[in-house]
This record gives structure tokens, sequence and C-alpha cells, in this order.
């Protein structure tokens, strides 16, 4: 799934027996700073995990733009 900049809510169904996803992030604006996504861990290769429990997991991740002030969750 690929996330955009224009878009903030997103749905993906696992089955049960799924107990992570993982993410590979990047940014479109060099100038950007990428935060963490909320409940993940984060490897050095680049790729964050997030752990799920069953049911609903709500999953975020905020985007400082390059001016340090404007926000964006994702």
């Amino acid at each position: 799934m690929i996330i955009k900049a224009s878009s903030k809510d997103y749905e993906v169904t696992v089955n049960n027996d799924v107990d992570r996803i993982t993410f590979v992030t990047t940014k479109e604006d060099d100038g950007a700073t990428l935060g963490k996504w909320v409940n993940s861990a984060n490897s050095d290769s680049g790729y964050s995990w997030v752990y799920l429990a069953e049911g609903r997991n709500e999953i975020s991740m905020t985007v400082t733009a390059e001016d340090g002030t404007t926000k964006k969750t994702y």
C-alpha cells in the first residue's frame, strides 16, 4: 500500500494469525521529518513494524514539514 500526502485514512484487513505489519517510509520532501509509527519498533534497516492485537488496531504517524511547525498525522 502506498500512503500519499493527499489522503489521511486507510484500512487494511489481515488474518488473525498476522501479528505485525511492516512499513517502509519515504518522504516526498527532503526537508520533512518523519515521526515514528505509533506502537512501532524500528530496525536499523529503515523498516518499522507495528505489532497487532486481535481486533481493530489504529496506527498513526505524524510528519513535520520543513518549516518545523506544520504537521500532518496519517
